[in-house]
C-alpha cells in the first residue's frame, strides 16, 4: 500500500507543481487606444484616448488617408487647427471630427504621434473614421 501511495504521489506531484504558476504581470511600458468612429456626413464627435503606462502628451496628427490615398500631410498642408475637420488636442489627445457636412464619404485613417514618460511613440492607423452620406 505504501508503495502505491508513493508511486501516485510521485506521479501527481508534477501536475500539482504545474498548476502553481506565478502571477501574470503585464510588462507593457505604454499602449494607446482609441475607438473607431462611424458618422453620417454633418455629424460631429470627439473621443478621448485610453492608455496603459504614463500619461501621454504632445499629440500630433502626422497623416490622414481617405480610401487608401493621402488626404492630409502636414509637410504639404500645414498643421491642423481647431477649425479643420480633424483635430487632436496636443495636451490630452482628445480627437475631434468636425465640419463633416461637406466632406467626401469614405474611410479616413488617422496616424499620430505622442510622448509618454519622455519617449516618443508613433501610432500609425490608430483611428479609423467611416463617414457615410446623409441620405
Amino acid at each position: 500500500m505504501k508503495r502505491t501511495t508513493r508511486f501516485l504521489s510521485c506521479l501527481l506531484l508534477p501536475f500539482l507543481l504545474a498548476a502553481c504558476t506565478p502571477q501574470v504581470t503585464d510588462d507593457t511600458v505604454f499602449s494607446l487606444y482609441y475607438y473607431n468612429i462611424g458618422l453620417t456626413a454633418g455629424e460631429t464627435i470627439s473621443i478621448s484616448p485610453s492608455y496603459m503606462g504614463a500619461p501621454p502628451t504632445d499629440f500630433r496628427i502626422y497623416s490622414i488617408t481617405r480610401n487608401g490615398k493621402v488626404f492630409y500631410d502636414p509637410r504639404l498642408d500645414g498643421e491642423l487647427t481647431e477649425d479643420d475637420s480633424f483635430y487632436i488636442n496636443p495636451s490630452d489627445g482628445q480627437f475631434f471630427v468636425l465640419n463633416t457636412a461637406e466632406m467626401d464619404t469614405g474611410t479616413y485613417v488617422i496616424s499620430l504621434t505622442c510622448n509618454s514618460d519622455g519617449v516618443g511613440y508613433d501610432c500609425p492607423g490608430i483611428i479609423t473614421v467611416e463617414i457615410k452620406s446623409a441620405e
